[in-house]
């Protein structure tokens, strides 16, 4: 019941995470009214991002960013973008200027066709703000194994292991702490989800696990 991903016109400025003459180092683009598949990117700000796209610094991002300043959210989803294949990513510190009253007020009217004419919407859900990133390893709270011996047969004798279980809480997730990114999710018509214990792929008929992973919502908060 989905409907299929879409062309649409890019939204004032992207992310071109790989251009042709420079494939290493991604730029902004002014796209003036380009039509192409794009990748948004929902995520938590948290403290302050020191590099954002700002009237003084335009013209150079329009070069090419600055890899090193990027926070690491924002080098991981330039980085899921291009492994999957899409030219373009649209984020909020880097696609809109942010000393400039003209420009937040024009982006912030438009937010609601930025997200609905997305491909798909990349969800940092697991990172508590831009400095986190969402690409490292799930480590999760160490539980405790319990290791139970079990008779199979009149020679047959094992042991199987038990490991506590967690319920897992969609909601304590940092991304679903703020209205803001509550909206850019309703919004758009289907999330990559880089939760803290497995990758979710959701559209508006479902929700499911990379490689089938055990989640089970907790009923509590539905």
């Amino acid at each position: 019941e989905c409907p299929k991903a879409q062309i649409a016109a890019l939204p004032t400025r992207a992310i071109e995470v790989s251009p042709l003459e420079r494939p290493e180092t991604p730029r902004v683009l002014t796209t003036l009214g380009v039509k192409d598949q794009y990748v948004t990117l929902s995520y938590c700000w948290g403290s302050q991002q020191e590099y954002v796209l700002t009237s003084d610094n335009l013209q150079s991002c329009e070069r090419g960013l600055e890899i090193s300043k990027l926070s690491r959210t924002i080098a991981d989803a330039i980085k899921v973008t291009k492994s999957l294949g899409f030219k373009y990513l649209w984020v909020d510190a880097l696609c809109i200027i942010q000393d400039s009253e003209t420009s937040k007020t024009r982006e912030l009217a438009i937010m609601n066709r930025i997200y609905e004419d997305a491909s798909f919407t990349i969800v940092a859900a697991s990172a508590a703000c831009a400095n986190d990133g969402f690409l490292g390893a799930r480590t999760g709270p160490q539980r405790e194994i319990f290791r139970i011996p079990c008779r199979f047969s009149q020679d047959q004798f094992a042991s199987v292991n038990i490991q506590e279980h967690e319920q897992y809480d969609d909601l304590r997730e940092p991304v679903n702490k703020r209205a803001w990114t509550l909206q850019e999710q309703l919004l758009s018509p289907r999330l990559l989800i880089y939760a803290s214990h497995t990758l979710q792929w959701q559209c508006r008929t479902l929700t499911c696990n990379i490689g089938d992973s055990y989640h089970s919502p907790n009923l509590s908060s539905i």
